[in-house]
């Protein structure tokens, strides 16, 4: 299981730190998100964070510590949940 921490910097910046990461490896990743997040949630696992940023949904890899892909929104999301298995 992966521990991660997510902190928003800089208003359009997310970094993401990975706790669990061996000796050597890159606990530190910044993504740039365009835009000021309106909402975040992580995946049970740890292993994805989604961040919501007007109509706009990006799927974060804690493992790659990039974007993976972005989702288009019907209307402004304001919170984001995901179900416990997944």
């Amino acid at each position: 299981m992966r521990v991660v921490q997510v902190h928003l910097r800089d208003g359009e910046d997310l970094d993401v730190l990975d706790t669990t990461c061996d000796p050597g490896q890159e606990y530190r990743s910044s993504v740039a998100l365009g835009a000021v997040p309106t909402a975040v949630a992580t995946t049970p696992d740890g292993a994805n964070v989604l961040v919501a940023t007007g109509t706009r949904m990006t799927l974060l890899s804690t493992a790659a510590h990039r974007s993976l892909t972005e989702i288009a929104l019907p209307e402004e999301a304001l919170d984001l949940a995901v179900s416990p298995d997944g």
